[in-house]
Parts: C-alpha cells; structure tokens; sequence
C-alpha cells in the first residue's frame, strides 16, 4: 500500500474541502529537485557577484590605467617643451660664444640622448608601464644635466661680457631688416649665371622702401654705388675687427664718417645693382673675410 501525503484546503463559506494528495516518494523527489534548483541558484548568484567584483575591479584599473597614460603623456610633452627650449637657450649660447670667441667646456655640448621616437603606452602590460617611465625617466635626466651645463655657461658668457660690454655694443647681432630670408651664406648657384658661386652674405626679401638698420655700433666708412655688384651700398667699420655691408639699396641715409648705433636706420631697401628683386644683401666680415652673419644674429625670433 502506497503512502500518500494528504493537503486539505477548506473554504469559508460551506462548501465541501478540497483535498489533494500526493506519494510522499514523488513530494520527497520533488523537495530534493527543489533543493538542486536552490543550490544552484545560490551558487550562480554567488558566481555572479564575483564576476560583477572582477569587472568593477577591471573597470577600476582601466580608469586607473588612463589617468597614469594622461600624466606619462603630459610628463613627456613637458620634457618636450623643455627640450625645444633648451635647444633655443643652446643656439643662443653658441651665438654668444662665437661672438666672445670663447672655448669653454660646457659652450658647445650637445644634449644627448633627449630625442626618441613617438611615445608609446600600452595599459595591458606593466612592464611596458615600467619602461616607459623609466626612458621618460632617462630623458628628463639628460635635460637636467643639459640645463647644469648651459648655466654654467652662460655664468662665464655673463663675467665675459660685463668685462666686454664695448665689444658687445660693436657686435653685429640683429637683424638688418625684416623680410624673408631667400639665401644664405657659403656656396649655391648663382641666380644670372647658373653656375655654382660663392655667396658673401645673405639676402632678405622684403619691399622697396623698407628701413634697413645698422646692426651694431660703429661708423660709416664707406656709401656708394657699383651698378655690376651691389648697387647702393653702405659699409660700416664697428671695431674689433668687425665690418658690415649692406646693399642693393634705394636709398642711402647716412655719410662716411658719420657715427651710429645699433638699429639707426643707414638706408632703404632696393633693387639697385645686380638684382633680381628687392632685397637686402647683408654681410659681416671679420678682420675681411666674409663669416655667415646668421651666426652672430641673437634674436630668436627671426625675421
């Protein structure tokens, strides 16, 4: 005889009860698929808790790996900036120790191993991370000992020319006019003939009529015009074994033996003597021979 497990249900009203039975085998089945089922649910809940843990864990380091990409990123342009502005600093010291004719230690250094290709960041590998930091690291480094050694430098430019303020104020190191710069020193191929000359000075494009400036104190020695050369032409002796020459001009403003100072203005911009265009032809000679005058020049910002 099959046990049975009996479930009345009576109503309120007068109604006969109703009653449901079932095999207490099958109930004891049922209850035990119902604890299965309950297992299971708890430990795919537990599983998914763990996995919303491990994402907000991931979520976490991504946001964390971003914000240490964003400062790698500002570190580096920061080293950058300070590169270009040392290498401005650089230029501007070479200038000066040309001009002072020095041979100090520190003057000419180049800053090595600052440059590198494109910064790279790879947030999936710490190792990665590491060595990022670390040529990051290396360069700003070099920076420093870059900046130890200009300073040093410009502290024996400074004791030289506080001693050499005369031969500062004879120096030819502006620009004579503004313009653009359309050719440089040494040799190229000559706009008449074709062929492969030697050029003097350089030659700055800009308007007939514009100023030119002397660019260094001195007096004028010598004004004139040479129709197969260099036109009108102004030539100024600064001392020290500097002279400067300006040409192609239409206009000359000053007389030999008339003193001036840096950035009187001499003369206008022509196209006078052998010319192509306006511009101005302009040179600085040490004790006569012809030097590239971009190498005394000061002014960063060009022309």
């Amino acid at each position: 005889m099959k046990d049975y497990f009996s479930i009345w249900i009576i109503p309120k009203d007068d109604a006969p009860p109703k009653i449901f039975s079932i095999e207490r085998k099958k109930l004891r089945r049922a209850l035990a698929g119902v604890g299965v089922l309950a297992f299971l649910g708890l430990f795919l809940m537990g599983d998914y808790v763990t996995l919303l843990m491990r994402r907000a864990e991931i979520n976490r380091l991504r946001a964390e790996n971003a914000r240490l990409k964003n400062r790698l990123l500002a570190i580096q342009k920061d080293s950058e900036d300070l590169e270009k502005k040392l290498n401005l600093f650089k230029d501007y010291a070479k200038k000066l120790n040309t001009i002072a004719g020095l041979e100090s230690p520190y003057a000419l250094k180049e800053v090595g191993g600052v440059g590198g290709g494109e910064f790279t960041f790879s947030p999936s590998t710490p190792k990665q991370r590491d060595l990022d930091i670390s040529k990051i690291s290396s360069k700003l480094k070099n920076l420093k000992k870059a900046a130890r050694n200009l300073d040093i430098n410009f502290e024996i430019l400074y004791k030289f020319f506080k001693e050499q303020q005369e031969l500062l104020a004879c120096t030819p190191s502006i620009w004579p006019t503004r313009g653009y710069l359309t050719s440089v020193f040494g040799y190229r191929r000559d706009p008449f003939t074709g062929r492969r000359a030697f050029h003097r000075g350089i030659d700055i494009s800009a308007p007939i009529g514009q100023k030119v400036h002397v660019t260094a104190k001195g007096i004028v020695v010598k004004t004139g015009y040479k129709p197969r050369s260099l036109g009108r032409y102004v030539m100024v002796n600064h001392g020290f074994g500097f002279t400067t020459v300006y040409a192609h001009l239409s206009r000359i403003l000053v007389r030999p033996g008339q003193r001036v100072k840096r950035g009187d203005v001499i003369g206008l911009v022509g196209n006078s003597g052998r010319s192509t265009a306006p511009h101005l032809h302009y040179e600085v000679r040490v004790y006569g021979k012809a030097v590239n005058p971009l190498l005394y020049i000061l002014e960063n910002l060009g022309i």
